[in-house]
């Protein structure tokens, strides 16, 4: 939700006016949808959602804050609330561009944002929604975790909840990223996911200093869900094959040390390619006793320290790639410009898109976006491409080797990794 960090003055959210009106038909069909929808979440993953007495005796505008770990997320959190109150959530506008998803989201009167970038119409449309009393849902981290640990939240977010003058609830789920990781792609795992939901009134938000709401919305929403596995005792997730899609975010071998070797094996586990290194990957989606890691977020954040590395050393990584520019009319995710062929450079400070020569009849610059104090990515799909932003413009880079995503995001998470070291070597300083 960086977007926030540009509100600087809002007025507070006035009594409500009226819940959200759905058309009739829609309604029924919410409400029939949640009502189904409660023994099938406690079927699959063990989980019995009762809403915060509290919610249920409010009926003022409220703000609901998930973390964002797991593709039905949404479910959840509309689970967590009364069925006659529909919640409205803030979604990426990538989603309302699909033919089918956005005529279904159209209906329950979501509210689409440009991912990590500014965008005034979502704003506005969530002010709007909290005056007439609305619930806004909102995955403060902008997108789901790839590895189950918790994404950087904006200190604006804290600013938009305070402003607005609407209570606040948080919802933390855990497990939810063992039962449907990201890089398993559309196939769930079902098993335990756990809720802790916390309830603010207004005049609690109001009296808290906007640092120390931050705070509170990190430590309600902060975690790691294999730390919650651990101290649930490893329950049990099921499914295909476990590994499946695993090799797009686990990528380098902890054994040889090269990139984009590891390959399925069989069912339950990844094989580097290079020298043979297996390791499996059990129900719990924990690795097997032997393996380097004990867990895909401990091999994942292992990856990310080689590439901090290898940039350091000014090391550069090659990669064959094309790239397309973005944005067209009213679909923000439409193809807008040729199809250009070429190598995308992984450098110290920056990523890098260079053309092959004659690769369009029009001539184009390098294109460059800044390695700094957060990721230089803005979307991404594990295994087929990245999606970029600079001044405005968006392009989306797929890369031959499906592997290379990962690459990628691990050389821009390091970027991540750097600043915060450096600040926290300065706050040391001081």
């Amino acid at each position: 939700m960086n977007a926030h960090r540009h509100l600087t003055h809002l007025s507070a959210i006035p009594e409500r006016k009226q819940p959200l009106s759905l058309s009739p038909s829609v309604a029924v069909l919410y409400r029939f949808l949640h009502r189904l929808a409660r023994p099938i979440i406690r079927l699959l993953f063990r989980c019995r959602i009762v809403p915060d007495p509290q919610v249920l005796d409010y009926h003022g505008p409220l703000v609901v804050l998930a973390n964002h770990v797991g593709f039905a997320d949404p479910v959840f959190v509309a689970l967590s609330l009364p069925a006659s109150r529909p919640v409205r959530f803030v979604v990426g506008a990538h989603l309302c561009a699909k033919p089918v998803a956005g005529s279904l989201l159209r209906l329950i009167k979501v509210i689409p944002k440009l991912q990590f970038v500014r965008d005034s119409t979502a704003v506005r449309q969530i002010l709007t929604g909290l005056r007439e009393g609305n619930i806004i849902g909102i995955f403060p981290e902008g997108q789901r975790s790839i590895d189950g640990r918790s994404l950087p939240i904006d200190p604006a977010i804290a600013k938009l909840v305070q402003r607005t003058g609407a209570a606040l609830m948080t919802l933390r789920l855990d497990g939810a990223c063992l039962a449907w990781p990201r890089w398993r792609g559309m196939r769930p795992t079902p098993g335990k996911i756990a809720l802790r939901s916390r309830f603010y009134a207004p005049e609690q938000v109001a009296a808290l200093k906007q640092n120390e709401l931050h705070c509170l919305i990190l430590d309600d929403l902060g975690g790691n869900d294999y730390d919650w596995a651990d101290a649930a005792g490893r329950p049990y997730y099921l499914g295909g094959r476990s590994t499946r899609g695993l090799v797009n975010l686990l990528h380098r071998c902890p054994d040889c040390e090269h990139d984009l070797v590891m390959r399925q094996e069989g069912r339950h586990a990844i094989r580097c390619s290079c020298c043979g290194a297996t390791s499996e990957l059990r129900r719990t989606g924990f690795f097997a006793e032997g393996a380097p890691f004990p867990h895909p977020a401990a091999w994942h954040l292992w990856q990310i320290a080689a590439a901090r590395e290898q940039r350091a050393s000014g090391a550069e990584r090659v990669l064959r790639a094309t790239c397309q520019q973005l944005g067209a009319g009213n679909d923000p995710y439409a193809a807008n410009g040729p199809l250009l062929h070429g190598s995308f450079i992984l450098e110290q400070e920056r990523l890098r898109f260079v053309p092959d020569p004659g690769a369009s009849d029009t001539a184009h610059d390098d294109l460059c976006w800044a390695l700094g104090p957060e990721p230089a990515y803005f979307f991404m799909d594990l295994g087929l491409y990245v999606d970029l932003h600079t001044n405005g413009t968006r392009h989306r880079i797929q890369p031959l080797t499906s592997q290379a995503v990962g690459l990628i995001n691990d050389w821009a998470e390091a970027g991540l990794l750097e600043a915060a070291t450096a600040a926290e070597a300065g706050a040391a300083a001081v």
